[in-house]
């Protein structure tokens, strides 16, 4: 995939995150976080690897590395580098930010994003469950309701 890498391992996780089963979701986030390191090793100038390892830490708990890793996939791929590809990884940010339960950097990223051309709307923001943690904030409310303009 040209945007992001998703071991079945990381799949796996996120299956058992979101069914509640705390204890396989840690069994492969395991196995994901070793896989996604050896891909780090063998090419680690890959923003993928490192969105993935994010997500990886953020379903097993390790919030601090999750964001280490999501940061440095945003480094490594900025939207000024590649605005398609880097808003990719300031959505993967954003995601493990909410996962993390840090959710006050969740909604900066997500207000910029709406100004800008990218895969973000405020009609994908009030169906995709990954901002379900954000729904009963007063703040999250007043961007469903804001009407953005985007800025080339």
């Amino acid at each position: 995939d040209q945007f992001d890498y998703r071991p079945k391992s990381l799949n796996l996780t996120q299956a058992y995150f979101l069914n509640s089963n705390i204890s396989l979701c840690r069994k492969y986030a395991d196995s994901a976080i070793f896989e996604l390191t050896l891909k780090i090793k063998e090419s680690p100038e890959d923003d993928r690897y490192y969105a993935a390892l994010g997500y990886a830490y953020a379903y097993k708990g390790e919030n601090k590395k999750a964001i280490e890793n999501a940061l440095k996939a945003v480094k490594l791929k900025p939207l000024k580098l590649d605005a398609w590809q880097g808003c990719w990884k300031e959505i993967d940010l954003t995601k493990i930010y909410i996962l993390s339960g840090e959710y006050d950097p969740a909604m900066d990223k997500i207000e910029y994003l709406l100004t800008i051309p990218c895969d973000l709307s405020v009609p994908l923001l009030k169906i995709d469950p990954a901002y379900d943690k954000l729904r009963g904030l007063p703040r999250f409310q007043r961007i469903l309701e804001t009407e953005y303009k985007t800025k080339y």
